[in-house]
């Protein structure tokens, strides 16, 4: 089973880590064994117009943020993008994600999109090299190099529990968690809400083979 770990730009959401794994230290946890309420800045030059700016050695975190619920035992994850029009609940256990706008009052069902989360208590998969102990916002994490679905380079930093705190990728900090709250995520975050009509996404098309 490959993780998930989320990138917080807008259509680059939960690459996964690949490979076979190469070592017989134990690999982390990848993905949330608690009820978690994350909430990640997207670094000033992920923005347009802004300027990168140095503090202690790396680009100063500020501006966007993102939001990231989990409900562990069921697999539910509702992400709250900097954008307030939608947001997302998948499914780790089917694959599937719903788009929801409150502004529409509709839910968007669309199909499996692969990367499901492994059960609780089952480690990731995958190569993951132990780098060393950080604090990121106010929690200690492991430092990890892996590589995503698309063979890039990462270092994540995971809590023991499977929190994820730090993507970082050509050297330079993709997400960074400035507030982890792990107290149990009630079911109406996740359920689609009351009045609000359900469509079904038509299924994407297969490409045609090349002749």
């Amino acid at each position: 089973m490959r993780c998930r770990v989320a990138v917080f730009l807008l259509g680059v959401a939960a690459p996964a880590m690949a490979a076979v794994a190469a070592h017989a230290e134990p690999n982390p946890f990848a993905s949330p064994q608690h009820d978690a309420d994350i909430t990640y800045a997207i670094p000033t030059y992920a923005i347009p117009g802004a300027a990168a700016t140095a503090h202690q050695g790396q680009p100063q975190i500020a501006g966007l943020t993102q939001r990231l619920r989990v409900q562990a035992a069921t697999g539910l994850q509702r992400i709250d993008p900097p954008s307030a029009g939608a947001y997302m609940v998948t499914d780790g256990h089917t694959g599937r994600m719903l788009v929801i706008q409150p502004q529409r009052r509709s839910a968007t069902l669309v199909p499996s999109q692969g990367g499901r989360l492994p059960p609780l208590g089952e480690r990731a998969t995958g190569t993951y090299q132990r780098l060393g102990l950080r604090t990121v916002g106010g929690a200690a994490c492991t430092d990890w190099r892996t590589r995503d679905e698309t063979g890039q380079d990462s270092v994540v930093c995971l809590t023991d529990d499977g929190m994820l705190l730090q993507v970082v990728q050509d050297g330079r900090i993709r997400a960074q968690a400035v507030r982890l709250d792990r107290s149990p995520q009630p079911d109406s975050l996740f359920a689609i809400p009351a009045g609000f009509s359900l469509i079904q996404a038509a299924p994407q098309a297969e490409p045609k083979a090349a002749r």
